[in-house]
């Protein structure tokens, strides 16, 4: 009975740290090569910070899904001027800065972001930048 109880919490621990995008070399590559001109593309490599905790993704406010860490993401966005937003789930956002990057969707290529966490000594903060695509595909690939 012991070992199923521990079993089943870390079942429930790994499935937690899985998000909404892929962690393969080949997942990333097709995501990369599927994502349309009104897409938004994001990697998120927080490193061991917050490994077992998902990231929830915002578009101006409302969640548009999750990543857990090395993992890439593309979601469909309208054309216009958005604020996408990267927040640790529940309570492992105490003391976590969100990330927000602003940026205007003209329907002509993928925007690309990376996510990143800095630490300090007291919480920390999510880093979320627009990059070119050239810039996404090389930090990327090189995380992976």
């Amino acid at each position: 009975m012991k070992k199923l109880i521990v079993g089943i919490a870390l079942l429930l621990t790994l499935s937690a740290c899985a998000g909404s995008g892929t962690r393969t070399v080949e997942g990333i590559n097709q995501v990369i090569a599927e994502a349309g001109p009104n897409s938004i593309v994001i990697s998120r490599n927080t490193g061991i910070t917050g490994a077992i905790y998902r990231t929830n993704v915002l578009l101006n406010g409302e969640k548009i899904g999750t990543l857990g860490n090395d993992e890439v993401a593309s979601f469909s966005v309208p054309q216009g001027r958005h604020t996408l937003e990267a927040q640790f789930e529940g309570p492992a956002s105490i003391g976590v800065k969100k990330g927000v990057a602003r940026f205007e969707n003209d329907g002509t290529s993928p925007q690309y972001f990376t996510l990143t966490i800095k630490t300090g000594l007291i919480g920390a903060q999510f880093t979320l930048v627009q990059v070119t695509a050239d810039s996404f595909d090389s930090t990327t690939r090189s995380a992976f």
